[in-house]
């Protein structure tokens, strides 16, 4: 089934990362989430737009009696709310919107890029025709087609959703004692090791690296540390194997212990 198609993904670093894609399920919990965000939303803009202009005498008002501005002013309004609410937070949020977060999900373009705003206006505009019949009838018709579980919106963009794999750092309190090799380096490279841009870094390759095989954690951490590690701070090459890669998340669980001293 489509649901069951995987995204592999080339990083910079040429590491291949695969992920899940999202099946039908998902994507309907996702999509059902933001419909009632984007029904609130739209209610509140036009209550606040037609209290002003119609006071108490709003519950027995019909629509061919509003002011032709005003009700030129709804029919914008629902169409920002309608295409807009998904085009601006998916590229705000960097594919992500509050439905897809709660229901962990991502639009990715198909090499596994972030979507830029043509992939974003394009498979959002197209969701009006995904969407007939209600509720998406030719969107799931094609997702059931798709191996990848793609609506006619994704076709056209290039895009693809995928089910996000979140990976919690463990509390600090909890950690085991670090191996010896890794202990030793630690008090090698001393506190001041990393700068912010360093612990940005790190943050994506320990996100990563449970994906990862031990050689390929091993590759990737002996490319990465004379970027994060500083000079005059310790050596720049780690030793051979996954310690490298422990020792990279090591280092970040010290800075977010520092910086917030409950983890």
């Amino acid at each position: 089934m489509a649901a069951d198609g995987t995204l592999t993904v080339t990083t910079p670093e040429n590491v291949d990362i695969e992920y899940a894609i999202a099946g039908i399920g998902s994507r309907f919990v996702a999509a059902a989430i933001d419909h009632l965000v984007q029904v609130a939303v739209f209610v509140v803009g036009a209550l606040i737009l037609v209290i002003p202009v119609l006071g108490g005498g709003l519950a027995g008002v019909r629509i061919a009696a509003l002011p032709f501005w005003l009700t030129a002013a709804l029919i914008i309004w629902s169409f920002l709310v309608f295409w807009g609410y998904f085009a601006v937070l998916e590229l705000v949020g960097g594919g992500v919107s509050p439905g897809k977060r709660v229901a962990g999900l991502r639009v990715l373009r198909d090499g596994g890029l972030p979507v830029d705003a043509y992939a974003v206006i394009v498979r959002n505009l197209v969701r009006m025709v995904d969407l007939v019949p209600p509720p998406y009838g030719f969107g799931v018709l094609c997702m059931l087609w798709s191996r990848r579980c793609k609506r006619l919106g994704d076709w056209a963009a290039g895009t693809v959703v995928i089910k996000e794999r979140h990976q919690a750092l463990p509390r600090q309190d909890v950690l085991g004692p670090p191996s010896p090799t890794v202990a030793q380096w630690m008090r090698a490279l001393g506190p001041a090791a990393m700068d912010a841009d360093a612990c940005a870094l790190l943050r994506r390759f320990v996100a990563r690296r449970r994906w990862l095989t031990a050689a390929a954690q091993a590759d990737l951490a002996q490319r990465l540390a004379p970027s994060v590690i500083e000079p005059g701070h310790g050596p720049q090459v780690l030793p051979p194997g996954v310690q490298g890669a422990d020792l990279l998340e090591a280092l970040l669980r010290v800075s977010i212990a520092k910086r917030d001293p409950r983890r």
